[in-house]
């Protein structure tokens, strides 16, 4: 008799987190996602005992995920995880061909698939990170041939750049992910590994590690890329920017660009349209609403701006043009190019994160979208997003006015949070204690306090009936 799903997942998540070392996430794996931000623990390990709370939770039931890059326990700690997404045969057939087949492969690392034969995972136990390979379906000029079955189809995750859902975990395509062969992996050379998956890619002319020159294309994993894609590149139809590859800030430019163009030609509601529209086209996976309605919201502003200082500077033109000289002009272009970029980090920001900053004592709080409540450290979230996106464009100086914009433009008094004595922030959303209504987390529900606590409407407290039943006083009834 097979044991149930729950004791089989629950096993798999230890082979995963004491035995190969890594950090196991609780996933929905039919549905490709995590119940928790992974993003979390990329780089610490987590503690044992939250782990094995998860279990006793059920909190694997539904999958398990793990994250490729350092390992932190067990007999392969110090070491590092490879993983390799093998996405069609021919990826299979390329990556098999120069290692004596892949019965010999099974026999020395880990080798996972579910009930379609096409797809693989590779797990290589390595000495050092390599780059990572993000998959080529976003690119048209390769996507057909991929499909076509003519040119390999493969991702490398090596660094906590993304998760790996993984055995024994369902899919959604009914069956499950296993282990098709040895599950004590050795440990293999990173330069050969990734000479091996270098090797493939030039065969192919797929970029890859120091093949990779396409450094502004924002479907590739290069962190040394420029910011963003030009104007032109974003309205090019073969232009993706994938998750990660601040989808944010390219939306955030189109949207500028059509307001700008085609503010007083089309009405607002039309640009809005081509908007979304390009978002569908442009993002993979598009950004959802609420997201999309925060950037709208930062550019409509921005927009309207920009339209009444050029009607200001249209009306005082003729006063100021005999003011300027080459040395007040080329000030003028350092001040401005300072200004643009100061607005434009400020209004990324606001439109990818809701901030409050607390008036009593000047602390930047931001919304947890995954908590659903206001946590402190948004100066440090502000710097840390700014050096992902800006790196060295920005000087410290500058992010210390960003903030002080953000600052500025959030004030809330500290008697604005948590201001309903009805409502409860609960784990997974807002109850009402007088009107007895349960509702998702709102951002514009300012709480500070969460209680530890999942509302469960079909819960009952069958303690305190058994309790009664057996009393005297429960059988007069």
């Amino acid at each position: 008799m097979m044991p149930p799903q729950s004791t089989v997942l629950n096993d798999w998540s230890d082979y995963w987190y004491y035995e190969i070392g890594v950090n196991a996430i609780p996933a929905n794996t039919k549905d490709k996602n995590t119940f928790e931000s992974w993003a979390n623990w990329k780089d610490q390990p987590i503690p044992v005992e939250v782990h094995e709370s998860r279990k006793k939770s059920g909190h694997y039931n539904n999958g398990i995920a793990i994250i490729p890059g350092p390992i932190w326990r067990g007999p392969y700690e110090g070491k590092y995880i490879v993983a390799i997404d093998l996405d069609n045969k021919k990826a299979i057939e390329e990556f098999c061909r120069d290692v004596n087949g892949l019965d010999e492969l099974k026999q020395k690392t880990l080798v996972e698939q579910t009930s379609n034969s096409d797809k693989m995972h590779l797990y290589f136990i390595v000495d050092r990170e390599i780059p990572n390979k993000t998959s080529d379906k976003v690119d048209f000029s390769k996507a057909e041939k991929i499909e076509a079955n003519e040119i390999p189809a493969l991702e490398v995750k090596s660094n906590g750049k993304g998760i790996m859902f993984c055995a024994y975990s369902p899919h959604k395509n009914g069956s499950n992910y296993r282990v098709i062969g040895t599950l004590k992996p050795e440990v293999f050379s990173a330069q050969d590994l990734e000479n091996r998956i270098g090797g493939i890619c030039d065969k192919y002319g797929i970029p890859y590690g120091s093949n990779d020159s396409n450094n502004t294309n924002y479907s590739n994993n290069n962190n040394n890329s420029d910011i963003s894609p030009s104007i032109q590149e974003l309205f090019s139809p073969g232009t993706r920017i994938l998750k990660g590859h601040n989808r944010h800030l390219g939306i955030l430019r189109v949207m500028d660009s059509l307001l700008i163009k085609n503010m007083g030609l089309l009405t607002i509601e039309q640009i809005k349209d081509l908007t979304y529209q390009r978002n569908q086209e442009l993002c993979d996976p598009p950004l959802d609403n609420r997201d999309f309605e925060r950037q709208w919201e930062q550019s409509l502003k921005w927009a309207n701006r920009k339209k009444q200082e050029r009607e200001n500077a249209a009306a005082g033109k003729h006063q100021n043009r005999d003011n300027n000289n080459k040395s007040t002009s080329k000030t003028i272009t350092a001040v401005v190019d300072k200004q643009d970029i100061i607005e434009e980090s400020t209004r990324l920001l606001m439109a990818k994160y809701t901030f409050l900053t607390i008036i009593e004592n000047k602390e930047i709080l931001y919304y947890d979208e995954d908590k659903g409540v206001y946590v402190k450290d948004g100066e440090i979230l502000i710097e840390k997003e700014l050096e992902k996106i800006f790196e060295f464009k920005l000087r410290n100086s500058h992010i210390t006015e960003i903030k002080n914009h953000i600052m500025r433009k959030t004030y809330t008094k500290l008697e604005e949070f948590d201001s309903d004595l009805d409502i409860v922030n609960l784990e997974n959303g807002l109850f009402n204690l007088r009107t007895k209504q349960f509702f998702q987390h709102p951002p514009d529900y300012y709480s500070l306090n969460q209680k530890p606590i999942k509302y469960n409407p079909y819960a009952r407290a069958r303690l305190f009936f058994k309790i009664l039943e057996r009393s005297s006083l429960f059988t007069g009834y």
